[in-house]
């Protein structure tokens, strides 16, 4: 079945995240926690997304990332060339990449009026459009994972992000465990 890639998927989410507190920009850190990706792989996409224009990015202290433009302007064909590509939809519709574009395979006019077809309505489709998707019926995981993200890395009293010190209390757990145990301190 063919389908838009997973990093392209990914892209999304990432941007959803971005339109959610498009006041303000976001750590890499804390987009991996709205999408639930794993940090190293989100950062590639992070980086794709701001080499094609869709993302600003900012290093250091107050930094982060955020859209580039509102998105009502950024087509899933945006997303899709930024993260995969060019050639991120097939011109062969068996997949070979060598096949002569004179040739008389039967799929071959099937394919090219397809093709134009999926990439129009690829490019009617924006991230806005995609985020209108979560707001009609019950709210969707990812839409509950960026509303708490934002309150997660909120600076506590003493100036420590809320996860910090969570992972402060839970290191303090393993030592008290591995003492009971009679191991070394």
């Amino acid at each position: 079945m063919l389908s838009l890639s997973h990093t392209t998927g990914y892209a999304v989410l990432a941007l959803r995240c971005m339109v959610r507190n498009r006041d303000r920009m976001l750590q890499a850190k804390q987009i991996a926690e709205c999408t639930g990706l794993p940090l190293p792989y989100l950062s590639k996409i992070l980086h794709s997304l701001g080499r094609s224009g869709l993302v600003l990015t900012k290093r250091g202290y107050n930094g982060g990332f955020t859209l580039a433009r509102p998105a009502e302007q950024i087509t899933l064909v945006d997303v899709a060339e930024a993260v995969d590509g060019a050639g991120w939809l097939p011109q062969c519709l068996l997949g070979l990449d060598d096949c002569p574009g004179a040739c008389h395979c039967p799929t071959r006019t099937f394919w090219k009026k397809e093709r134009q077809r999926i990439e129009a309505e690829l490019r009617r489709i924006t991230v806005r459009d995609l985020l209108r998707l979560g707001r009609r019926g019950t709210s969707s995981h990812l839409d509950q994972a960026c509303a708490v993200a934002g309150r997660r890395f909120t600076t506590s009293p003493k100036g420590v992000t809320s996860r910090s010190a969570n992972k402060r209390r839970r290191g303090s757990k393993k030592r008290t465990a591995s003492n009971s145990r009679g191991d070394p301190a």
